[in-house]
Parts: structure tokens; C-alpha cells; sequence
């Protein structure tokens, strides 16, 4: 499976298989959201979008944990503005919390880790730029959304170990979806993944009415 992801152009700082045993502990699955589910584009009314590709990848990886463990996963967004799409996303997708107007995220990790009874270790965090170092620093897992205009951070990211996956693409490219499905193939579950949502059958419908359970928790660290 690895192949797949570097064919594309994926790249693996840690290897696979010390991903998958890392896996094993994750808990709460982190991302950013400029520049993570979008482009990072400011103004106008195509700003801080999100794709349909995204959405069902994450509703596809939390699935293939449910199925893994028998539980649902914390989801959560952090966001340094006031997002309504962000909030849109969430709301939709029942996640479990967005953080708004957070400039320090390693704060918001740490509120989540208080709130959820977690540890930085258990949560797997997706990122792309300088602001969201801190948080790579303490989380178990760290995706590196890739910008092919920023090689001299990508390149300070891997030599300091603070991501252990760059994505092929950049955020408004989908890479939501890539890491979505490099969890799941480390879960080693995909085709039942699949299998059940294209059918429908009972046991995705009790994790859907599981997920839809869920009320958003809008949070601040500041």
C-alpha cells in the first residue's frame, strides 16, 4: 500500500509500518482548515471552501475506525478566524468540535486533550504552514499538507521530524482525502470500508446514527 501513496508522490518520513503502530494509540483526529481543506485563499466569496472529495474522506476514515474499534473518534477543526464554513463543515458532518479564532494550536490540543481525556499522542494532526508547528511538536501523528511553493519549509518540517507524511497535493487539491485514505489503509480495512457504505447495510447505519448524534462544541484556547 505504501507504493500507492508514493506513486502519486506522497512522501514517508516515518515509515508505514511505524505509522500503522502508531495508529494503534490515535484517538482524535485534528485538521487544520486554511490551507488544509482549501487553498488558503482571503476575501471574496470563493474563500476558506471545502470540497465534497474532503468531506467523504473523512466520513469514510472516522468508518473505518468505528469499524477498527467499535467506537467513533473526536474529529475536530481549528481554525484562526471566525469560519462559518468551517463551522458549515462541522455542523453537516457532526464533528465534535471546532476551534475558532485560535492562534496558538498547540493550546487548542492541549484544551482538547483536558476536555476528551486525551493525551498529544493519541491525536493525529493535519497541518501546513509555520503557525502550526507547535501542534505537530506534541501530536502522535502529523500530516504535512504539501505546497510545491514552499520547499524550504517542507524541507525544515522532515529534517526536524515534525511530520511523519507530506501529501501529494496541496490543500485545495483534495489532500483531506489523500491523508483520509492513507488512515484508512493503515487500518487495513478499505474494501470493507467501501463495501459497506456503497451497500448501506446495518452496521454502517448504526455508525451513522452514531455520528449523527454528535453536537458540535465551538471552543477557543485564547
Amino acid at each position: 500500500m505504501q507504493s500507492l501513496f508514493e506513486e502519486i508522490g506522497g512522501k514517508f518520513i516515518t515509515s508505514y509500518q511505524e505509522m500503522q503502530e502508531r495508529l494503534v494509540n490515535i484517538q482524535a483526529f485534528v485538521f487544520d482548515w486554511d490551507g488544509v481543506f482549501n487553498a488558503g485563499q482571503k476575501g471574496g466569496q470563493a474563500a476558506s471552501t471545502f470540497s465534497e472529495a474532503d468531506s467523504m474522506g473523512t466520513n469514510l476514515m472516522r468508518f473505518s475506525f468505528w469499524l477498527k474499534k467499535k467506537k467513533l473518534p473526536i474529529i475536530a477543526i481549528i481554525s484562526g478566524a471566525d469560519n462559518p464554513i468551517a463551522k458549515q463543515l462541522a455542523e453537516r458532518e457532526h464533528f465534535d468540535a471546532v476551534f475558532l479564532k485560535t492562534k496558538e494550536k498547540k493550546k487548542a490540543i492541549l484544551q482538547l486533550c483536558e476536555i476528551y481525556n486525551l493525551k498529544p499522542e493519541q491525536i493525529a494532526c493535519s497541518f501546513d504552514d509555520v503557525n502550526d508547528l507547535p501542534m505537530a511538536e506534541i501530536c502522535g501523528l502529523r500530516f504535512l499538507i504539501h505546497r510545491p511553493t514552499s520547499p524550504l519549509f517542507s524541507k525544515f518540517v522532515q529534517e526536524k521530524q515534525l511530520c511523519d507524511y507530506q501529501t501529494s497535493v496541496a490543500g485545495g487539491d483534495h489532500a483531506v482525502r489523500e491523508v483520509c485514505e492513507l488512515l484508512i489503509s493503515l487500518q487495513s480495512n478499505f474494501e470493507d470500508v467501501i463495501q459497506h457504505r456503497v451497500a448501506y447495510i446495518e452496521v454502517y447505519q448504526t455508525y451513522f446514527q452514531q455520528r449523527q448524534s454528535i453536537k458540535v462544541s465551538y471552543l477557543s484556547s485564547n
